[in-house]
């Protein structure tokens, strides 16, 4: 479970201040296993750096190699330098409106569909089982009988075309 977020205050004395940087450090120190373990299973590179307000003395750092901890600094920087800025000109913003547009004009067009030939009546919903399998064969045996009709009109209209 996480633990809930202290709120950090200035200490103005210098002694307590010092005593609860160091058991801070002591904290993040402890955490540089579980941040070794989440880098190797992850695949990730990860720094751990605290300074503790005096100017004259070192950050603590995990890795504890400076050059390492500079080549991923560095690596860092590169790539949120090379990240390319996405522009959004006057033809993009166009170009969605009109997506847009279309999308909704689609929207309202099978509404429109729906509406004029709506699959489903208010009346079938007072049929039972049996009644509704009567009414598909109803609508199989129409069905077959269009079928028939349109085979028999297409074989007209070869005869008067030849």
């Amino acid at each position: 479970m996480r633990r809930s977020r202290k709120n950090s205050k200035h200490i103005p004395n210098d002694r307590p201040c010092k005593v609860s940087f160091m058991e801070r450090r002591k904290r993040l120190m402890r955490l540089k296993k579980e941040v070794s373990d989440f880098s190797t299973k992850n695949g990730v590179e990860a720094i751990l750096i605290a300074y503790d307000g005096n100017v004259d003395a070192p950050p603590v750092t995990w890795p504890q190699n400076p050059s390492k901890i500079h080549s991923m600094i560095e690596k860092y920087e590169r790539q949120r330098n090379e990240k390319s800025v996405v522009t959004f000109d006057l033809e993009d913003y166009y170009k969605n409106k009109l997506n847009k547009l279309e999308a909704e004009i689609s929207r309202v067009q099978k509404e429109n569909i729906r509406m004029k030939y709506p699959t489903w009546d208010p009346s079938f919903d007072n049929l039972g089982e049996e009644e509704l399998s009567e009414l598909i064969a109803k609508l199989d045996a129409k069905l077959a009988a269009c079928d028939q009709r349109i085979d028999t009109l297409k074989k007209e209209h070869m005869k008067r075309g030849h």
